[in-house]
């Protein structure tokens, strides 16, 4: 277009030169003062608009999001036209209007509003948002102007599970228990008449003097769970024919989980070597075992963005890790495939105290060997192909 508009200019100066004609040099001026008007009005209207999105942080997977740019012009001047377009993450679906041709008075406001179905978990640009305009007569278009993103952690999917059947030798937890090793203190039910051999500890000296024969309080069996999450994302020890689904099963295992042993008031933590994007592509600090929604949503947060990579071993992730951790720890162990020297790892960490739970996600080769030799050193295991497959602890 400025290539065509200079050659018409000039032939507008030799017809006026040839000719001598004023009118045309007149009409060559309204054309030239028409060009830097319309030039200099929508450089600066576009430049008064002012772009604010408002949409969640973080969704559960599953969920329908919501979001609405607003766009308002600031200035006096209105603009003659401008083609809004949101950029979108291909993993989302979106419902609604991503991109626009507007026009916008003195202090208009106008808003794109469009759902995001969050089908898959992830760390995804929301934006950026790009606004083309120029003039009435298309003489001239400006740069464009581009409005940052706002990003959206979509969670993985939670399995809402009912029963884990998971070894535990820490007493005076919160979680009840049937065996009267785990007596809490804490927890007394009731009294009853002392016997010979019951610990004087145990009595109850006011209820002894009201009922003149010593009393003994009875307590409630409780045990408490504290577990760490150790998810294998080495993509070197992973079937290669069944990486990512065997790797988003275990992500979805280990979310689950963490979700079930928080909503049992017990302590979860994590442990992973995928890398995490929001640490320059590094493995995430381990996450110490805590209780509380807060902690479970900063777990669910790492789950959402960790990627597979070409990692350390799970082998050196449970031995660093694994150093610091309490006796009576249950640790939950995610991987694809299990070798000799896991088997290794987790007969020395059970020496210091520490309950190892092997759950295999996905396609395992020799998977029948290595269940015999974990039920030989009686290591509890389990084999998830599908999601359908923790239906075992559903119900």
């Amino acid at each position: 277009m400025a290539s065509f508009l200079f050659f018409f200019f000039v032939v507008l100066i030799a017809l006026a030169a040839f000719f001598r004609a004023d009118f045309i040099l007149i009409i060559l001026y309204l054309l030239v003062g028409l060009y830097v008007i319309s030039h200099w009005w929508s450089r600066h209207a576009l430049a008064a608009l002012q772009i604010k999105r408002s949409l969640p942080e973080r969704a559960f997977w599953g969920e329908i999001i919501p979001v609405r740019v607003n766009v308002k012009n600031e200035g006096y001047l209105p603009v003659v036209w401008v083609h809004l377009r949101e950029t979108l993450p291909m993993e989302l679906s979106a419902e609604g209007i991503t991109q626009e041709v507007v026009n916008f008075g003195s202090h208009a406001i106008y808003d794109l509003k469009y759902e995001l179905d969050c089908r898959k978990r992830g760390y995804y640009p929301i934006g950026p948002l790009t606004l083309f305009s120029g003039d009435l007569f298309g003489i001239s278009q400006q740069q464009p102007l581009i409005a940052d993103a706002d990003h959206l952690t979509v969670f993985p999917k939670i399995i809402p599970l009912a029963n884990l059947e998971l070894p535990v030798h820490s007493p005076l937890g919160t979680i009840r228990h049937t065996q009267p090793i785990f007596e809490d203190p804490a927890r007394v039910r009731g009294k009853r008449d002392y016997i010979t051999g019951d610990s004087f500890r145990q009595v109850d000296w006011k209820a002894s003097a009201v009922a003149q024969r010593l009393q003994v309080k009875l307590y409630e069996p409780s045990i408490a769970l504290e577990t760490m999450v150790f998810l294998n994302l080495n993509r070197l020890e992973y079937n290669i024919k069944d990486l990512y689904r065997a790797s988003e099963l275990g992500i979805i295992t280990a979310a689950s989980i963490a979700n079930w042993i928080t909503r049992k008031r017990q302590a979860v933590g994590l442990a992973t070597n995928g890398i995490d994007p929001m640490v320059d592509n590094k493995p995430p600090m381990m996450i110490s075992s805590k209780r509380g929604q807060g902690h479970l949503m900063r777990i669910l947060e790492v789950l959402a963005r960790i990627e597979n990579a070409d990692s350390y071993p799970l082998v050196q992730l449970i031995e660093q890790d694994t150093v610091h951790l309490s006796w009576g720890t249950t640790l939950i162990v995610i991987a694809n495939q299990a070798g000799d020297d896991l088997f290794d790892a987790f007969f020395q960490i059970r020496r210091k105290g520490i309950n190892p739970i092997l759950i295999l996600c996905g396609f395992v080769d020799q998977i029948v060997t290595i269940q015999r030799k974990a039920a030989y050193f009686n290591y509890p295991t389990y084999h998830f192909l599908t999601e359908k497959d923790l239906d075992v602890w559903r119900h």
